[in-house]
């Protein structure tokens, strides 16, 4: 389940332009949807839709076995993390995922490029962010 908004071209932009800034090339990158089932009603998204749909997303990164996730916007962070903070308070810092085989991968909380184009003040704390998780895989 894909939603494009008035913005949906527009994030895709700045989606490669950020990850072009920290040198990652789309082959480096695989960039998924955190709700993999529609909802009933796909103006209104709930716990109980986040929930139901989130198996879909645990197998994909099981899938995928990425090094770093980068949760772009609360409903990923919520779903990965189980943390209901506010994702101004998450963000900037490691969390952790979980595998069901207990192995645990990093995720970096940050803001979503739709949100970023509606609060541009707020890009230079996701370009840290974002810095943060080049310094990371440069470690790796």
């Amino acid at each position: 389940f894909s939603s494009k908004t008035l913005f949906g071209k527009e994030e895709d932009i700045m989606l490669w332009k950020m990850m072009t800034a920290i040198s990652l090339s789309p082959d480096q990158v695989y960039v998924t949807n955190s709700l993999k089932c529609c909802p009933t009603d796909p103006g209104v998204i709930d716990g109980k839709c986040e929930e139901s749909c989130f198996s879909f997303l645990a197998r994909e990164v099981a899938a995928v076995n990425p090094q770093i996730i980068c949760a772009m916007g609360d409903m990923p962070v919520r779903a990965l993390m189980g943390r209901k903070d506010p994702l101004a308070r998450l963000r900037g810092r490691f969390g952790k995922y979980r595998y069901p085989s207990s192995r645990n991968v990093m995720v970096m909380p940050t803001f979503h490029p739709r949100f970023l184009l509606q609060h541009q003040d707020l890009k230079k704390a996701t370009w840290n962010d974002l810095l943060t998780i080049k310094r990371q895989l440069d470690e790796f």
